[in-house]
């Protein structure tokens, strides 16, 4: 049959999205477990489910949408604490997160690259090549688009 439409109604929609959630949920849960025993061994499993609907609710605020990239900010969490980009040490964290001439997935990749000592964190704040990357006219100035 040719040129038939798949109508899916909100609730069928809605009920498919929950469940793709749980399912990265669960997943998450399994490699948090994996990864950090010496974190997660004493913790049940709803509460580790609880925190990780509030680390990732947290990741979505810093645009962070991606199931890697909300991983990769999991992981820090577990790493540095649960809401390490909020303390004095790691405020610099925030600075990469919210830059809007950088893509969510390259922040995070830019956090966890300076946490593990692959890059400098003034390079990591340095957004001139990306800002050129992501601006299609970089020289516009106040003359407004060709």
């Amino acid at each position: 049959m040719s040129g038939a439409r798949l109508f899916i109604r909100k609730e069928q929609s809605d009920t498919l999205a929950a469940a793709l959630h749980e399912g990265y949920l669960d997943r998450l849960s399994d490699h948090m477990r994996q990864h950090f025993p010496e974190i997660t061994w004493n913790i049940e499993d709803d509460a580790l489910r609880a925190r990780l609907v509030r680390t990732i609710e947290h990741a979505r605020g810093y645009g962070l949408n991606e199931a890697d990239d909300v991983t990769t900010y999991a992981v820090l969490t577990f790493k540095l604490g649960e809401r390490f980009d909020e303390q004095p040490d790691y405020l610099w964290a925030q600075g990469i997160l919210r830059n809007p001439y950088r893509r969510p997935s390259s922040s995070i990749e830019r956090v966890y690259s300076v946490i593990h000592g692959l890059m400098d964190p003034s390079e990591a704040l340095d957004d001139e090549a990306e800002r050129e990357l992501d601006d299609p006219y970089p020289n516009k100035g106040d003359e407004g688009l060709p």
